[in-house]
Protein backbone atom coordinates (compact mmCIF):
# COMPACT_ATOMS: atom_id res chain seq x y z
CA UNK A 1 0.00 0.00 0.00
CA UNK A 2 2.82 2.20 0.91
CA UNK A 3 4.53 1.47 -2.35
CA UNK A 4 1.31 2.59 -3.98
CA UNK A 5 0.97 6.16 -2.69
CA UNK A 6 4.72 6.80 -3.19
CA UNK A 7 4.12 6.05 -7.40
CA UNK A 8 0.80 7.76 -7.01
CA UNK A 9 2.29 10.71 -5.29
CA UNK A 10 4.88 10.85 -8.59
CA UNK A 11 2.27 11.72 -9.99
CA UNK A 12 0.75 14.56 -8.14
CA UNK A 13 2.68 16.98 -9.99
CA UNK A 14 0.71 16.92 -13.07
CA UNK A 15 -2.33 15.84 -11.99
CA UNK A 16 -1.91 19.57 -9.71
CA UNK A 17 -1.73 20.97 -13.37
CA UNK A 18 -4.08 19.40 -15.25
CA UNK A 19 -6.89 19.84 -12.90
CA UNK A 20 -6.41 23.66 -13.01
CA UNK A 21 -6.75 23.32 -16.27
CA UNK A 22 -9.80 21.24 -16.66
CA UNK A 23 -10.98 23.94 -13.87
CA UNK A 24 -11.13 26.73 -16.17
CA UNK A 25 -11.80 24.81 -19.08
CA UNK A 26 -14.83 23.32 -17.17
CA UNK A 27 -16.08 26.02 -15.10
CA UNK A 28 -19.73 27.06 -15.12
CA UNK A 29 -18.24 30.50 -15.36
CA UNK A 30 -16.53 31.97 -17.88
CA UNK A 31 -13.12 31.92 -16.80
CA UNK A 32 -10.87 31.71 -20.02
CA UNK A 33 -12.82 35.46 -20.30
CA UNK A 34 -10.98 36.54 -16.88
CA UNK A 35 -7.82 34.81 -17.02
CA UNK A 36 -6.70 34.25 -20.90
CA UNK A 37 -3.58 36.39 -21.86
CA UNK A 38 -4.72 39.58 -23.39
CA UNK A 39 -1.84 41.83 -24.45
CA UNK A 40 -4.62 45.41 -24.33
CA UNK A 41 -5.81 43.99 -20.97
CA UNK A 42 -2.48 43.39 -19.54
CA UNK A 43 -0.85 46.58 -20.06
CA UNK A 44 -4.21 48.10 -18.78
CA UNK A 45 -3.17 46.63 -15.37
CA UNK A 46 -4.75 42.99 -15.50
CA UNK A 47 -1.47 41.92 -14.90
CA UNK A 48 -2.30 38.21 -13.70
CA UNK A 49 -3.36 36.93 -17.55
CA UNK A 50 0.39 37.23 -18.06
CA UNK A 51 0.75 33.96 -15.92
CA UNK A 52 -3.13 32.34 -15.75
CA UNK A 53 -3.27 32.61 -19.67
CA UNK A 54 -1.56 29.18 -19.45
CA UNK A 55 -4.23 27.26 -18.51
CA UNK A 56 -7.22 28.76 -20.58
CA UNK A 57 -7.93 26.53 -23.71
CA UNK A 58 -9.82 27.26 -26.64
CA UNK A 59 -11.81 24.17 -26.63
CA UNK A 60 -12.02 20.80 -25.52
CA UNK A 61 -8.97 19.51 -28.55
CA UNK A 62 -6.47 22.01 -27.23
CA UNK A 63 -7.20 20.71 -23.97
CA UNK A 64 -6.46 17.47 -24.82
CA UNK A 65 -3.33 18.07 -27.21
CA UNK A 66 -1.94 19.86 -24.21
CA UNK A 67 -3.04 17.24 -21.31
CA UNK A 68 -1.07 14.66 -23.49
CA UNK A 69 2.11 16.89 -23.62
CA UNK A 70 2.32 17.51 -20.22
CA UNK A 71 2.48 13.65 -19.19
CA UNK A 72 4.90 13.23 -22.48
CA UNK A 73 7.32 15.52 -20.00
CA UNK A 74 6.60 13.75 -17.12
CA UNK A 75 7.05 10.47 -18.67
CA UNK A 76 10.32 11.80 -20.16
CA UNK A 77 11.49 14.29 -16.25
CA UNK A 78 9.61 12.38 -13.75
CA UNK A 79 9.89 14.98 -11.11
CA UNK A 80 10.97 13.81 -7.87
CA UNK A 81 11.00 16.87 -5.92
CA UNK A 82 8.22 18.41 -3.27
CA UNK A 83 5.47 19.71 -4.97
CA UNK A 84 5.85 22.96 -3.71
CA UNK A 85 9.14 23.34 -5.68
CA UNK A 86 7.40 22.20 -9.15
CA UNK A 87 4.37 25.04 -8.13
CA UNK A 88 7.38 27.25 -7.68
CA UNK A 89 8.81 26.11 -11.01
CA UNK A 90 5.47 26.46 -13.26
CA UNK A 91 4.75 29.75 -11.24
CA UNK A 92 8.10 31.47 -12.76
CA UNK A 93 8.45 30.13 -15.86
CA UNK A 94 4.65 31.11 -16.40
CA UNK A 95 5.01 34.63 -15.55
CA UNK A 96 8.43 34.41 -17.81
CA UNK A 97 6.67 33.06 -21.10
CA UNK A 98 4.18 36.00 -20.32
CA UNK A 99 6.66 38.58 -19.82
CA UNK A 100 8.30 37.60 -22.71
CA UNK A 101 5.78 37.96 -24.94
CA UNK A 102 4.19 40.96 -23.60
CA UNK A 103 7.85 42.74 -23.91
CA UNK A 104 8.91 41.29 -27.07
CA UNK A 105 6.11 40.39 -29.13
CA UNK A 106 3.62 43.27 -29.33
CA UNK A 107 2.12 41.45 -32.38
CA UNK A 108 0.44 38.51 -29.84
CA UNK A 109 -2.67 39.98 -28.63
CA UNK A 110 -4.23 36.73 -27.10
CA UNK A 111 -2.77 33.44 -26.34
CA UNK A 112 -4.34 30.52 -24.58
CA UNK A 113 -2.83 27.61 -23.67
CA UNK A 114 -0.17 25.30 -21.54
CA UNK A 115 2.20 24.80 -24.83
CA UNK A 116 4.21 27.14 -24.12
CA UNK A 117 4.94 26.57 -20.43
CA UNK A 118 5.20 22.66 -21.03
CA UNK A 119 7.89 24.20 -23.63
CA UNK A 120 9.47 25.75 -20.66
CA UNK A 121 9.72 22.69 -18.26
CA UNK A 122 11.11 20.56 -20.90
CA UNK A 123 13.76 22.92 -21.83
CA UNK A 124 14.63 23.10 -17.89
CA UNK A 125 14.47 19.94 -17.06
CA UNK A 126 16.95 19.32 -20.13
CA UNK A 127 19.34 21.85 -19.50
CA UNK A 128 19.72 20.51 -16.24
CA UNK A 129 20.26 16.98 -17.38
CA UNK A 130 22.67 18.63 -19.86
CA UNK A 131 24.77 20.04 -16.93
CA UNK A 132 24.69 16.81 -15.18
CA UNK A 133 28.13 14.62 -16.30
CA UNK A 134 25.29 11.49 -16.21
CA UNK A 135 22.84 12.78 -17.87
CA UNK A 136 24.77 14.79 -20.51
CA UNK A 137 24.30 13.17 -23.82
CA UNK A 138 20.55 12.61 -23.01
CA UNK A 139 19.62 16.32 -22.06
CA UNK A 140 21.71 17.10 -25.33
CA UNK A 141 19.52 15.08 -27.25
CA UNK A 142 16.10 16.26 -26.06
CA UNK A 143 16.97 19.93 -26.02
CA UNK A 144 18.46 19.65 -29.25
CA UNK A 145 14.85 17.81 -30.89
CA UNK A 146 13.01 20.24 -28.87
CA UNK A 147 14.82 22.96 -30.11
CA UNK A 148 14.93 21.62 -33.86
CA UNK A 149 10.83 21.83 -33.30
CA UNK A 150 10.72 24.98 -32.24
CA UNK A 151 12.90 26.14 -35.48
CA UNK A 152 10.86 24.27 -37.49
CA UNK A 153 7.32 25.63 -36.41
CA UNK A 154 8.24 28.88 -38.25
CA UNK A 155 8.07 27.35 -41.80
CA UNK A 156 5.00 26.34 -43.21
CA UNK A 157 2.83 25.68 -40.00
CA UNK A 158 -0.11 28.12 -40.78
CA UNK A 159 -2.96 26.55 -41.51
CA UNK A 160 -1.27 22.86 -39.93
CA UNK A 161 -3.29 19.79 -38.81
CA UNK A 162 -2.38 21.46 -35.33
CA UNK A 163 -4.36 24.71 -36.20
CA UNK A 164 -7.17 22.72 -37.35
CA UNK A 165 -7.80 20.61 -34.30
CA UNK A 166 -7.38 23.28 -31.79
CA UNK A 167 -9.64 25.83 -34.24
CA UNK A 168 -6.98 28.38 -33.70
CA UNK A 169 -3.67 29.61 -34.63
CA UNK A 170 -0.84 28.31 -33.19
CA UNK A 171 1.31 30.86 -31.11
CA UNK A 172 4.95 29.76 -32.41
CA UNK A 173 5.94 32.56 -30.31
CA UNK A 174 5.32 31.16 -26.98
CA UNK A 175 7.11 28.01 -27.85
CA UNK A 176 10.22 29.97 -28.38
CA UNK A 177 9.64 31.86 -25.37
CA UNK A 178 8.97 28.76 -23.82
CA UNK A 179 12.73 27.30 -24.69
CA UNK A 180 13.99 30.20 -23.89
CA UNK A 181 13.13 30.87 -20.78
CA UNK A 182 13.47 27.16 -19.60
CA UNK A 183 17.04 27.28 -20.81
CA UNK A 184 18.03 30.78 -18.77
CA UNK A 185 15.88 28.93 -15.07
CA UNK A 186 18.07 26.13 -15.96
CA UNK A 187 21.30 28.22 -16.03
CA UNK A 188 20.19 30.99 -13.26
CA UNK A 189 19.47 27.70 -10.94
CA UNK A 190 22.96 26.46 -11.79
CA UNK A 191 24.59 29.60 -11.06
CA UNK A 192 23.10 29.92 -7.90
CA UNK A 193 23.77 26.58 -6.63
CA UNK A 194 27.73 27.17 -7.48
CA UNK A 195 27.74 30.62 -5.48
CA UNK A 196 25.73 28.99 -2.77
CA UNK A 197 28.10 26.48 -2.23
CA UNK A 198 30.90 28.88 -1.22
CA UNK A 199 28.66 31.29 0.67
CA UNK A 200 27.40 28.25 2.69
CA UNK A 201 31.09 27.48 3.60
CA UNK A 202 32.00 31.25 4.36
CA UNK A 203 28.94 31.56 6.63
CA UNK A 204 29.61 27.74 8.64
CA UNK A 205 33.31 29.05 9.00
CA UNK A 206 32.52 32.70 10.77
CA UNK A 207 29.60 31.05 13.30
CA UNK A 208 32.84 28.28 14.05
Amino acid sequence: MHHLLEKLSLWAGPAVLIGLACLVQFSPQDLDALLRYDRALVLSGEYWRIASGHFTHTDLNHLLLNVATLLLYWVLFPNRHPLTRLLIEVSVLATLCGLALVLFEPHVSWYMGLSGLVHALLALSATQEILQRETRWRGTLLLSILALKVYSEYYGTEGSLVSRWIDAPVVHDAHFWGLACGIVAALCIRVGALLGEPLARGTGALRR
